[in-house]
């Protein structure tokens, strides 16, 4: 990204972590460096906020998570729920929409991190308050890109082995 875009700007950053977890580790093998890339907003623009949505059966991510609130992050956590089939869901989109609802109007910039198409709406809702959206993700869906002020597709430079 051009740190242009950013620079002084208010910048809210909404982090789809099953989304980010899953599709990284599909093309990349990897995992994202959330320190590394709340590093560079932090430089170049202003981090009004930074919320890290996710779940968690139990308590097996406590660790990450404490991770990601020492870096900076808001962690936002479901528990996951188990069916009778024993399918396992735990989605937190209607969650990230929220909370972008809520808050976008105190920021210049919303940066979301995530591929989901289903975001598309989203998105369109925060432009047309005269807010700008940019997009972070793995295989960004079409309908994403589209919607978009601008999106990146995450590089190895933002991945941890």
């Amino acid at each position: 990204m051009n740190s242009d875009l950013i620079k002084h700007k208010k910048v809210l950053l909404l982090i789809d972590v099953a989304n980010l977890y899953h599709t990284l580790l599909k093309t990349f093998n990897g995992k994202f460096n959330y320190g590394k890339f709340y590093q560079f907003f932090e430089e170049h623009g202003t981090i009004h906020r930074a919320i890290a949505f996710g779940a968690q059966l139990d308590d097996e991510a406590s660790s990450f998570i404490s991770f990601l609130q020492h870096t900076g992050y808001e962690v936002r956590i479901k528990k996951v729920k188990v069916f009778d089939t024993g399918q396992k869901k735990a989605n937190c989109d209607i969650d990230i929409a929220v909370e972008a609802i809520k808050t976008f109007n105190d920021c210049d910039i919303v940066v979301l991190v995530s591929s989901d198409g289903d975001f598309a709406s989203l998105v369109e809702f925060i432009q047309s308050r005269g807010k700008r959206c940019f997009i972070y993700g793995c295989g960004i869906s079409e309908d994403l890109q589209r919607t978009a002020d601008e999106s990146f597709e995450i590089d190895e430079s933002l991945i941890q082995r």
